[in-house]
């Protein structure tokens, strides 16, 4: 065997081993049972294979370039993240052009595309130089509809100062607004176009709009998600942001059978005020894992007792599949649904939370308090990131800490931030604040 002959060979096991371990990877991210430690181990030995294709050079960029294609995530993944650590712009460019013709190509599924465009985006947000911004504007002005929701992405995750650039790019043809709108609440320059697509109809861009022009601070947008009250998309949005008078809206929707998603919205609220709707979902075997969830973020507890699984339940009328809707609780959760062991915990520790006091996990929710839950908190990549937001709008600290975050870099944000919190210090703990005002 020629010796390149036998490097091209081990080239091609490091691209296959690391394209293996992206798909775990994205699998972890939505996992109930992954851990930090978990996530450090398998980034590590992605770390490792990546190492060994940038120690070659040209020969092992080449061997990622024949086995990537363009349909195919995972490769794709491998292909970008190797361009990026060797500072071939070029072939990032060119991979994104024949993403675009592939993804546009209609004979293509559109899931198939949306795991391209993921992939795409996960190389990029994790290892784009930072110098690269120019990269992305010239992407986002050249208005593909399926390059523009990755280089959307990647500026809002690497805070690339694009925000005018996304802006314009929403108002076109895109495969995907939610990471343009995601984007946007991270950037300046979002000026009236987060505003402009609250209340859309589609459930999922509607959220999406109201949490970044909330985590934005936008001053209208409050005002404007309570007028859109009780369109069930608004549940979420109004758990991050608003006073203990929204406790009430919620239980009502509770008990006349709400969405699972309103029930998960009382447990993100952390009011007390909530437990008795909770317990009384408990009932529902519809909504039993998602009024658990919303427990569960109140108190803490619920983990620990051995779970009780009702029979499977029909689908919600607003789950488009299971595993996307499996951040509203699941029995993967290992929360328990048996409304006697709530009841028992309730007897001996419900003087523990305090009328009118905001709490997560137990204890009244502050700055410091939420850090810590964003650390350690484990279950699936939608639920994190709803608290990674909440932490921002309420207490309206800023930073680049994202729930995605390869491992390192998130210690290293969540260190940048415990250092801020000084800023933070005035706000009293279980209060109710939006951006660091009081809200009622």
């Amino acid at each position: 065997m020629s010796r390149r002959a036998f490097h091209t060979g081990l080239y091609e096991e490091h691209c296959e081993e690391l394209a293996a371990m992206y798909d775990a990877r994205r699998a972890h991210l939505d996992d109930w049972e992954s851990t930090p430690e978990e996530f450090a181990d398998l980034e590590s030995r992605m770390e490792a294979h990546l190492d060994g294709l940038v120690l070659g050079g040209a020969l092992a960029l080449a061997t990622a370039r024949a086995q990537a294609t363009p349909d195919d995530a995972a490769s794709l993944h491998v292909l970008l993240t190797l361009a990026c650590r060797l500072d071939r712009a070029d072939l990032v460019e060119s991979a994104l052009d024949e993403l675009a013709a592939a993804c546009g190509d209609p004979d293509t599924d559109e899931e198939d595309a949306a795991a391209v465009r993921a992939a795409a985006a996960d190389a990029l947000c994790h290892h784009l130089p930072a110098h690269w911004t120019a990269l992305l504007i010239a992407a986002l002005e050249r208005g593909d509809p399926h390059v523009v929701p990755v280089a959307a992405a990647c500026a809002g995750f690497g805070r690339h100062p694009c925000g005018e650039a996304i802006a314009r790019a929403s108002a076109g043809a895109c495969a995907d607004l939610v990471p343009l709108l995601r984007a946007l609440g991270r950037l300046p320059g979002a000026g009236p176009a987060l505003l402009a697509h609250i209340d859309d109809p589609r459930h999922e861009i509607a959220v999406e709009a109201a949490l970044a022009a909330l985590r934005g601070g936008q001053a209208e947008a409050m005002p404007a998600v309570q007028r859109a009250w009780p369109a069930a998309w608004t549940a979420v949005p109004l758990a991050l942001s608003a006073g203990p008078a929204m406790c009430p809206r919620l239980c009502e929707a509770a008990a006349t059978g709400g969405t699972r998603e309103a029930l998960v919205a009382l447990g993100l609220l952390g009011d007390p005020a909530g437990v008795d709707a909770l317990l009384a979902a408990l009932d529902d075997p519809q909504r039993a894992h998602a009024a658990a969830l919303g427990l569960y973020l109140l108190t803490g507890a619920g983990r620990e007792e051995t779970t009780v699984a009702p029979e499977e339940a029909e689908r919600d009328d607003d789950d488009d599949d299971d595993a996307a809707a499996s951040w509203l609780g699941s029995p993967a959760a290992g929360i328990t649904v048996d409304r006697e062991a709530w009841s028992r915990w309730m007897r001996s520790h419900r003087a523990q939370l305090r009328p009118g006091v905001r709490h997560r996990l137990g204890a009244p929710a502050s700055p410091q308090r939420d850090l810590e839950v964003l650390a350690t908190f484990v279950g699936p990549l939608r639920l994190r990131r709803c608290l990674v937001d909440e932490w921002v709008i309420r207490h309206g600290v800023r930073s680049d800490l994202e729930p995605d975050m390869l491992v390192d870099r998130r210690v290293t944000a969540l260190a940048r931030v415990q250092a801020s919190l000084v800023d933070a210090a005035r706000l009293a703990p279980g209060g109710w604040y939006f951006h660091g005002r009081v809200v009622r």
